[in-house]
């Protein structure tokens, strides 16, 4: 009897040496899967926060190269309404009267008809809001895409634009530049025009300053 007790002790002994093995096995168990699963949530975040540093970079590259820029002769032009690429014809659109009138035309509007017509010597450019037949001296010239008012401003097509009175066009789709190019004379014709637009308001000044000065010694 006595070795039936001792042999249902030892195995009692055996069995909760056993049992706790086993259950400190499962602890070290679920300790390295909760280990595992920590380092897991940790490449997952990594990776949402790479995500999102990409998103934010391509974000920001896509802003930069949508402001388009125009230059005539290597001078930058600028424009109080932005030119723009639409996106159903993904022609590039400029404000007409800022570049002729850099070029030296004088455009008149006809809110009636929603026509603009610039003159430069003797040339005479016609065109219209919505219509992709503008011309040129008379003559008809099909447009790629119709002119549009954005901001009360009138953008055409740039190819347009800038041959209407003889230029040349390079387009970088790369950084989205526009290079318009005179024939030789006119862009010295337009700076000159500028110029002597500045020292007429320099003359201006000086004449006012004169007269102040006339005032001073009358009084």
């Amino acid at each position: 009897m006595k070795k039936f007790v001792s042999l249902v002790t030892v195995m009692a002994c055996a069995f909760t040496m056993t049992t706790a093995v086993i259950a400190q096995d499962e602890a070290e168990v679920g300790a390295q899967d909760e280990i595992v699963q920590e380092q897991e949530d940790e490449i997952d975040e990594d990776e949402v926060d790479e995500t999102d540093v990409i998103s934010d970079i391509e974000a920001i590259s896509a802003d930069i190269t949508d402001e388009v820029s125009v230059f005539v002769d290597g001078e930058a032009i600028l424009f109080d309404v932005a030119p723009m690429i639409d996106p159903e014809t993904n022609r590039t659109l400029v404000p007409l009267r800022a570049v002729f009138e850099y070029l030296g035309a004088e455009i008149e509007w006809d809110d009636e008809t929603k026509t603009a017509t610039a003159i430069k010597g003797d040339t005479v450019v016609v065109i219209t809001i919505d219509d992709v037949n503008a011309t040129i001296n008379g003559e008809v010239v099909v447009l790629d895409q119709p002119a549009v008012i954005v901001e009360s401003r009138t953008l055409a097509p740039l190819r347009f634009v800038a041959e209407a009175f003889g230029g040349d066009v390079d387009w970088d789709s790369a950084t989205k530049t526009a290079s318009i190019t005179m024939p030789e004379g006119e862009a010295t014709e337009v700076e000159e025009a500028i110029d002597d637009e500045d020292h007429e308001d320099e003359d201006d000044e000086d004449n006012e300053d004169e007269e102040d000065e006339d005032d001073e010694d009358e009084e």
